[in-house]
């Protein structure tokens, strides 16, 4: 599962007509953009993530299969990278100390879609 991996057989076309109820006269180029990338990460068609946190999964060599701990997940970005590099298989258990972070790793999990994170 990755970025072009959650797109529906529909394509991003699928989203057209959603895409275009932005109303006439909404803001500037910039809002618009805003809009349109808030549009596509809140169905999950992407994460933005720090590069530590990409690199603290390469470094760990996750291969698929894997059974992964991550102690300190929230939000959920180590989780989710190591959860797509297993394409699927193994099992990433995310963790954190307080409920808040908790829900965030929750929120970015069910919205990419992964079914290998707990």
């Amino acid at each position: 599962m990755g970025v072009l991996s959650n797109l529906e057989p529909r394509s991003v076309f699928g989203y057209f007509e959603e895409i275009t109820r932005i109303p006439h006269g909404s803001g500037n180029v910039g809002q618009i953009s805003d809009y349109l990338a808030e549009f596509a990460r809140s169905r999950g068609l992407f994460y933005v993530q720090d590069a530590a946190s990409r690199l603290a999964v390469l470094c760990a060599g996750v291969q698929p299969g894997m059974r992964v701990l991550d102690c300190c997940a929230a939000p959920g970005g180590k989780s989710l990278h190591a959860a797509e590099l297993m394409h699927g298989t193994g099992m990433v258990e995310a963790r954190d100390l307080t409920g808040a972070k908790v829900a965030l790793i929750e929120e970015n999990v069910r919205r990419q879609g992964f079914d290998n994170i707990k």
